[in-house]
């Protein structure tokens, strides 16, 4: 059975900007339908090669799960030399809730000079998806970007009181979406 609230600490995660927290989230992730990140700074390798790709990089949410994080939990894009990263990567998925907290890309230190698929929130191909209450900023590419993967756009996307700003490309970018509702977001910079 599910051992319901789960944190990633359980797992490892040190939360201090410094450690690689990455596997220790994707552990909690895939321990319990319910993650709580609580106050901290974790960074997240989101690494991932071109397009030919799209699931590698970052944490992955599965299907059917809430994660929810403090109002003081950073999820923080280590730096990198490709135009391509994910720090959430949710891609063929359905029923996520992901509600507070802050993901910081690495556009005030990125090595590279090429490309712009550097993204906070990664939606693709997936359905029933809701982000609220989040801040996403300084990322490469987008802050959030809801897409298609194959054939498959994302449908029934939620993304409700957002902050998302400072990002190299845009705010947000809608490239394959069904039934998606922007409200209440501010998206500057």
């Amino acid at each position: 059975g599910d051992p319901g609230f789960i944190t990633p600490q359980m797992f490892g995660a040190k939360g201090d900007g410094v450690t690689d927290d990455t596997a220790a989230i994707q552990a909690a992730l895939d321990a319990s339908s319910y993650v709580y990140i609580p106050d901290g700074t974790y960074m997240i390798n989101g690494y991932r090669a071109w397009y030919t790709d799209p699931e590698s990089g970052g944490i992955h949410p599965r299907s059917n799960q809430t994660i929810v994080l403090s109002n003081n939990a950073l999820l923080k894009a280590i730096t990198n030399s490709t135009g391509f990263y994910n720090v959430i990567n949710i891609v063929g998925v359905e029923n996520v809730h992901i509600k507070g907290g802050k993901i910081q890309g690495e556009r005030t230190t990125h090595t590279g000079t090429a490309d712009e698929h550097g993204y906070g929130v990664h939606i693709i191909g997936s359905k029933n998806i809701t982000i609220e209450q989040m801040e996403v900023f300084e990322c490469w590419g987008d802050s959030i970007i809801v897409g298609y993967i194959g054939e498959v756009n994302s449908d029934n996307v939620k993304i409700y009181n957002c902050k998302l700003h400072s990002s190299r490309r845009q705010g947000i970018s809608i490239v394959g979406g069904t039934n998606v509702v922007i409200r209440d977001c501010e998206i500057f910079n």
